[in-house]
């Protein structure tokens, strides 16, 4: 499932997102908060640097989909992301949307 970014991305919004919205807000307001904004929290848990936050978005997603516990998952984010989230260095310019003027023939 993809999840399109949160109007105004910020860190006090996913803060307060976890504080008192569902996990579905959680999830766009974490993906909103990734520069650039990704689709889903795949690619969140893969631009992640700290282990112990990608495995309270993994723990989230099991609460979310019937698998795992809602309390201790919101607890798991709360702590892991008490700083905001860590991301990787990004190493290499997004590709363009845009078709190359010039195609190699």
């Amino acid at each position: 499932m993809t999840h399109a970014p949160a109007a105004k991305p910020g860190i006090a919004a996913f803060k307060r997102a976890l504080d008192s919205g569902d996990f579905d807000e959680v999830a766009d307001r974490l993906c909103a908060l990734a520069q650039p904004p990704v689709q889903g929290l795949d690619e969140v848990r893969a631009r992640l640097a700290d282990p112990a936050q990608a495995d309270a978005v993994e723990a989230m997603q099991r609460a979310r989909w019937g698998g795992g516990d809602g309390v201790v998952a919101r607890r798991l984010m709360r702590d892991a992301f008490a700083r905001g989230p860590r991301w990787r260095p990004s190493s290499a310019a997004p590709p363009s949307p845009l078709p190359p003027l010039y195609p190699d023939t």
